[in-house]
């Protein structure tokens, strides 16, 4: 990573616009590299956090959307769903919103919040992302009724995948 001799950034932080410019560069520049160090992830972690003391980068649906990946690579998955969040509850018209959606629901599933996680991955199966079909949608929200202890309605899910994928010999159709 890019580190500044001898400069003190947190006595003396630049615009908003450089910490954007320098998460981003930090970012790209471990994208690249062919093994990351954990401390390296820490530090566009902190930078990140820190760049977000600027109103103008609290308002930037795509710098926030950067943010929250970063905070999933550097294992801070607690904050980046409550970015995600932020994300969904302050910029509903933002053009990523259903892949903003889907990584929310995946965060809260590895964290342990499941009804937060079904609750998105519903709200996926009006409009699911790219590269997803509705299928694919309601087999997560069928597993996540499963672990939140509703069979029945779970079952109902999987009857209907397995009868709209499976004819009668156990075949599988395409569709």
């Amino acid at each position: 990573a890019i580190r500044l001799k001898d400069v003190n950034l947190q006595a003396r932080p630049f615009s908003p616009s450089f910490w954007k410019n320098f998460v981003t560069v930090l970012h790209e520049y471990n994208r690249r590299q062919t093994h990351t160090e954990m401390r390296d992830l820490l530090e566009v972690k902190q930078a990140f956090e820190f760049s977000l003391r600027f109103f103008e980068n609290l308002t930037d649906p795509n710098y926030l959307y950067l943010g929250a990946g970063i905070q999933q690579e550097a294992g801070d998955i607690e904050n980046s769903c409550q970015t995600l969040a932020r994300i969904i509850q302050n910029f509903p018209s933002f053009k990523k919103m259903r892949m903003v959606v889907l990584k929310a629901a995946a965060c809260e599933l590895h964290a342990g919040n499941l009804p937060q996680s079904q609750s998105y991955f519903e709200f996926l199966l009006i409009d699911p992302p790219p590269k997803f079909t509705k299928d694919d949608i309601l087999l997560f929200v069928s597993l996540l009724l499963r672990l939140n202890k509703r069979e029945e309605s779970a079952m109902k899910g999987f009857q209907y995948l397995y009868n709209k994928l499976y004819d009668k010999g156990g075949l599988y159709q395409e569709g």
